[in-house]
């Protein structure tokens, strides 16, 4: 597979469950995701407010198109965050993502959003791939 699965079959229950993540806002580097994709796919208008994610670093994944997000001290990845997801929503992102697969992992990171006094930290979940999805891209 070259690009994160479609198939909408469901993953396993537990902590990192889709009901788990329910009511946690999303963080996506704004080409992982494009806003209209995600609206395609969660069938919802969703609106993202610019976040950055810290200590990471974004890396296109060899001979494709897709980039990824990987632990990187020092760095930062510019990207957005969405609020207001629920348990059918998770549902869809891990089927997409390939969690189910072992592709990608749904985790939770630290996230600034504003500037200045007026940034402010959040917990949010993004997807990390997993050592098998960097393996096969190198």
């Amino acid at each position: 597979m070259d690009a994160p699965g479609r198939s909408l079959a469901p993953v396993s229950a537990g902590r990192d469950s889709p009901a788990a993540a329910a009511g946690m806002p999303l963080f996506v580097v704004a080409d992982q995701l494009a806003e209209k994709l995600l609206t395609d796919l969660l069938e919802h208008p969703l609106s993202g407010q610019a976040a950055r994610l810290p200590g990471f670093e974004r890396i296109r994944l060899a001979g494709t198109e897709w980039t990824v997000v990987r632990p990187a001290a020092g760095a930062e990845v510019r990207g957005l965050l969405y609020r207001g997801l629920g348990a059918e929503d998770y549902r869809r992102l891990d089927a997409y993502w390939g969690v189910s697969e072992g592709l990608y992992r749904r985790l939770p990171v630290t996230v600034s959003v504003g500037s200045g006094s007026a940034s402010s930290e959040e917990t949010a979940l993004t997807y990390l791939p997993t050592a098998k999805t960097l393996r096969r891209y190198r």
